[in-house]
């Protein structure tokens, strides 16, 4: 048994990074189907596609090279719209009604 252990055993190791990685691009897609469905007027339609097409495939380098992409191209999506942003209000200028102020506790008697 432990004979047929180190036998496959570098065969299961290939077998594992594979489905590690198949898992890997399946999460992506669905970070990124997340992604586009919570910021309108983004398109990841051709990306998902080709990455959906990718995960069930055993072939690791295509299986890598699906990530990259996609991860590449949710990053550089998400930059852009970062940058479209328009900046927040500096909020210490603002007049929000609150008076800063020191006091003492008054001892009775």
């Amino acid at each position: 048994m432990i004979k047929d252990a180190e036998q496959y055993a570098e065969e299961d190791a290939c077998k594992r990074e594979v489905v590690d990685a198949q898992n890997r691009l399946s999460h992506l897609i669905h970070q990124a189907e997340k992604f586009a469905k919570e910021n309108e007027g983004v398109s990841l339609e051709d990306e998902l596609d080709t990455a959906r097409a990718a995960v069930g495939n055993t072939d690791l380098p295509i299986l890598k090279e699906a990530i990259d992409t996609l991860e590449q191209t949710l990053h550089a999506t998400a930059a852009e719209m970062y940058q479209q942003q328009p900046p927040e209000p500096d909020r210490s200028t603002q007049d929000d009604g609150v008076i800063d102020a020191e006091f003492e506790e008054a001892t009775p008697g």
